[in-house]
Formats: structure tokens, sequence, C-alpha cells
């Protein structure tokens, strides 16, 4: 997979790297992981169970147990949450075509295979992958 295209994703939607120093920096960087990874499970959960179209940012919220001025502070919108499923998605992607296997068919196929075994487990929905479609074409 094309390193510049996972950078260009992954710079989308996580927050830039810092390396705190004494013990209260690093507990509030661990407080705020678990914040923003929080909001994006209730939202993942929430766009599994209604579709992303119908959810609301207030639901997303709601069901993180945080205020909207918090969902802010971790993501730009809720266009930022489909950014980071999508760099989640191509770090697992490229992690397991690292290494070419065989042909452009075969490597298309087995990507193929991989993404039918891995959305369900998830609990995407289709509707979700047109959002992150849409996303990603509506991106400057």
């Amino acid at each position: 997979m094309n390193q510049s295209l996972l950078i260009g994703v992954m710079s989308d939607s996580l927050p830039a790297p810092s390396s705190p120093r004494t013990p209260g920096q690093q507990r509030r960087r661990r407080k705020k992981q678990r914040t923003r990874e929080g909001i994006h499970r209730a939202a993942m959960q929430q766009f599994a169970e209604r579709g992303y179209d119908a959810v609301t940012l207030d639901q997303i919220c709601e069901a993180a147990d945080v205020a909207r001025g918090t969902f802010f502070l971790h993501y730009a919108s809720k266009g930022a949450l489909l950014r980071e499923l999508e760099g989640q998605l191509a770090l697992e992607l490229a992690d397991r075509f690292r290494e070419p296997r065989g042909s452009a068919l075969a490597e298309y196929r087995t990507l193929v295979d991989h993404l039918l075994r891995i959305w369900p487990r998830r609990g995407l929905r289709p509707d979700l992958l047109a959002a992150m479609l849409r996303e990603r074409l509506a991106a400057p």
C-alpha cells in the first residue's frame, strides 16, 4: 500500500504526536486518548445500529457520555470519525499486504476477501462504506 496514502489518511484524523514529560502530562495524555477512543467506539456502535446518515452528533455525544465541546476537541466533524476508521483499515491492510504474494489479480482477490471478512466482524454497514467514499471524494 502506498505510504503517502496512509500518511494522508492518518493525518486527517489523528492528533499530532508529542512526548509527555511529567507523570501528570502522561496521565492527561492517556485520559485524552481514552476519551477519543470512547467517542470513536460509541460512534461506530451508533453507525452500526442506525446507519451513518441517521446518527446525529448529539446521539454520538450522548452514547460516549461527552459534551459537544469535548467531541470537537477530538474530532473536527462527524466525517473525521470516518477518516479515522479509514486510517485504521488502511493500517490493517498495509500490514496484511506488506509483502506481495502473487499477481495483481491474486492480491486484489485477497484484498476483497479480507474486506468482506473484516467489515461484518466490525459490525459495519454498507451505508458506512458509501459515507466513507462520499467524505473522501468531498475532501480537497
